[in-house]
């Protein structure tokens, strides 16, 4: 089951460009200082402050981001209605999705995703079952 969910995780667009946005200007800081090691005081103590800066921004993406998926992990339902197996979430940091049964035994259901051309193990403890 985990798994299944770890290949539902998204960053959302807002994260993801901020994030972008943080690493380039951490990379181009970081560039400036090393070519203008002998440039004014000023300038040197911005581009330091910049990239500090960036590094900072970049951990709190990483652990806000962290964060909300293990919170989007908890409240995540997953029920089973005849052959589907729909797994419903509310954060934007994991889509919901539908997946058809491939195969079962007594424990556990077999799922399969096209996307990404894999089979997942899920237990029948885990699941809300609508209809059988």
């Amino acid at each position: 089951m985990t798994k299944l969910l770890n290949s539902l995780v998204e960053m959302p667009a807002y994260l993801t460009v901020t994030l972008a946005i943080s690493l380039v200007s951490m990379l181009l800081s970081f560039l400036m200082t090393l070519v203008r090691f002998r440039a004014k005081l000023k300038i040197s103590n911005l581009l330091k402050i910049i990239y500090m800066s960036s590094i900072a921004i970049i951990l709190i993406i990483v652990f806000y981001n962290d964060q909300q998926v293990k919170k989007a992990k908890e409240s995540v339902s997953v029920t089973r209605d005849h052959d589907i197996v729909k797994v419903s979430s509310n954060s934007q940091f994991l889509k919901s999705a539908k997946f058809k049964i491939s195969a079962e035994n007594d424990r556990c259901v077999y799922v399969e995703d096209d996307r990404e051309e894999a089979i997942f193990k899920i237990d029948k403890s885990l699941l809300n079952e609508k209809t059988r």
